[in-house]
C-alpha cells in the first residue's frame, strides 16, 4: 500500500472504513473527454495552469439509471435507518477529473467530492488544497445533485444550465433522492478497469475516498450511515472524510 499523505485546510471530523462490494453492478456509460461548449472550458474547472503542477483535468458525461430511496419511519441519531427503493430513474451528469500526468507519480488514492450546491451553484471544497497535488492522488468531482444542474427555482439561477447551456444542455439528475446511488455509480467506475481504462488514464487506485463539505458533508454522513452499511453489494469506497457537516438527516 502507497503512503496516504493528505493535507486539507478544512477540518475533517470523522472518518470511517469502509469495506469493498463485488463488481457485478452495472457501470454508467462515459462520454468524453468533453470538448466545446460557449466558454470551451468546465465549470469549476482548476484555477490556474494545472499542467505545471503535473495534472492533466478532463470532464466526462455519465449516463445511467439510478435507485431512489425514501426513509421507512424516524430518521434517528444512531443512523440505524429504514429506508426502501422506490424506482429507478434515468439520469446524465457529469464529473470533473484532475490525475497525474505520470502513472509513476501516482500516490495509489482517488478521492471523490461530492460538489456542494447550498448556493444554488456548484462549489467545491477541496479542489485547491496543495496537498492533494502534492501527494500526486487523482481528484474526481461528482455532480450528483439536481440544484447544481439546473440551479435553483428562482428568478435567475446559477446551475450549470446557465452557465453553459451548449456544454451542459443535455445533462438531467430529475431530483435528488437518486444522488447516493449516482453518487455509488461514479465510485464503482473509479474502482473497475473499465472505468479506469476511460476516465482515469489507466491508473488503478488502491484507495478510493469519499468526500463532502458542509451540506454535501452532510450527504455523505448520511450515505455513510445508511446506504453503505444497509446494502452490502454497493459498498464502493474505503474510507469517508466529512469535512464541517450542517446535518445527519437524509433527504
Amino acid at each position: 500500500m502507497r503512503p496516504l499523505l493528505l493535507l486539507f485546510w478544512i477540518f475533517p471530523l470523522a472518518l470511517a472504513t469502509i469495506n469493498d462490494g463485488n463488481n457485478t453492478c452495472k457501470l454508467p456509460k462515459v462520454e468524453g473527454p468533453i470538448r466545446g461548449g460557449q466558454r470551451g472550458y468546465p465549470f469549476a474547472s482548476y484555477y490556474g495552469n494545472i499542467g505545471e503542477i503535473g495534472y492533466i483535468e478532463e470532464e466526462f458525461f455519465l449516463t445511467g439509471n439510478a435507485t431512489e430511496y425514501e426513509p421507512v419511519g424516524d430518521l434517528s441519531l444512531d443512523g440505524k435507518w429504514n429506508l426502501k427503493p422506490t424506482k429507478s430513474i434515468y439520469y446524465k451528469t457529469r464529473i470533473l477529473v484532475r490525475k497525474p500526468k505520470h502513472r509513476s507519480r501516482f500516490s495509489g488514492v482517488a478521492l471523490l467530492e461530492w460538489i456542494n450546491v447550498s448556493f444554488g451553484y456548484e462549489v467545491t471544497f477541496g479542489g485547491d488544497a496543495p496537498g492533494l497535488y502534492e501527494n500526486r492522488s487523482v481528484y474526481v468531482l461528482v455532480s450528483a445533485q439536481h440544484v447544481g444542474i439546473s440551479g435553483l427555482d428562482i428568478p435567475n439561477p446559477q446551475g450549470l444550465y446557465q452557465w453553459d447551456l451548449d456544454r451542459y444542455g443535455s445533462l438531467t439528475i430529475p431530483n435528488d433522492t437518486a444522488s447516493y446511488d449516482i453518487y455509488t455509480q461514479v465510485a464503482r467506475l473509479v474502482k473497475s478497469p473499465q472505468g479506469q481504462a476511460k476516465i482515469l488514464g489507466g491508473l488503478s487506485p488502491d484507495i478510493v475516498v469519499a468526500v463532502g463539505g458542509s451540506q454535501s458533508g452532510s450527504r455523505v454522513l448520511a450515505y455513510t450511515k445508511w446506504y453503505t452499511t444497509s446494502y452490502q453489494r454497493i459498498r464502493r469506497h474505503d474510507a469517508i472524510t466529512i469535512c464541517q457537516p450542517g446535518s445527519y438527516i437524509f433527504y
